[in-house]
């Protein structure tokens, strides 16, 4: 895919989220969907400001994977590109440390005890985790991937994102179908 191609999918990912062609609807994970998800992934790193914006270790901007990576080759769309001003590197996570020198992690095609155990070594440390297993945002995760009819759209833990000093933008936090943790707003969707 160019990097043409790919900002559109961008644009279109956080401005209405995606809509799957039939001929796509049989599989859980095709290809486009992915891209939609990198996507999204992509543009909530770019709205989102981290404590101090203090640049990450090597002074690249990381983006991490944890688990069985489901996006490939697709990552290459990224390389090239900056966030905050760094260039971004891609990680695969095997360690606690691998984690916490990311960014961004995606946690990826793992079981729930599993990402409950990664959530915990990453509690207090200011990394946007984000993924695609259902209820997510709702075991302590910050941002999750879920299916509104034929469109992958979001929801964000907005009580886990501050706990760990981080901050999205209000336009991204308005795009997500479910905010929770959101003061004065307690569970449920935003207007």
């Amino acid at each position: 895919m160019n990097r043409r191609r790919f900002l559109g999918w961008a644009v279109a990912a956080l401005l209405g989220g995606w809509s799957r062609p039939a001929a796509l609807v049989a599989g859980p994970r095709t290809g486009r969907e992915q891209e939609v998800k990198l996507a999204y992934l992509y543009n909530l790193a770019r709205f989102t400001r981290w404590p101090g914006d203090d640049p990450p270790a090597g002074g690249t901007f990381r983006f991490g994977v944890w688990g069985d990576d489901p996006f490939g080759p697709l990552w290459n769309e990224l390389i090239g590109r900056a966030v905050h001003g760094q260039p971004v590197e891609v990680v695969r996570v095997r360690t606690a440390q691998d984690a916490r020198t990311c960014r961004v992690v995606f946690l990826a095609g793992t079981t729930v005890p599993s990402v409950g155990r990664m959530l915990e070594v990453l509690d207090g440390w200011s990394v946007l985790t984000v993924s695609d297993q259902p209820g997510f945002v709702d075991r302590g995760g910050m941002v999750g991937f879920v299916r509104r009819g034929e469109k992958i759209r979001f929801e964000v833990n907005l009580g886990r994102v501050r706990a760990a000093g981080l901050r999205i933008s209000a336009e991204v936090l308005r795009l997500a179908v479910r905010v929770v943790g959101q003061e004065g707003a307690g569970r449920g969707s935003l207007p």
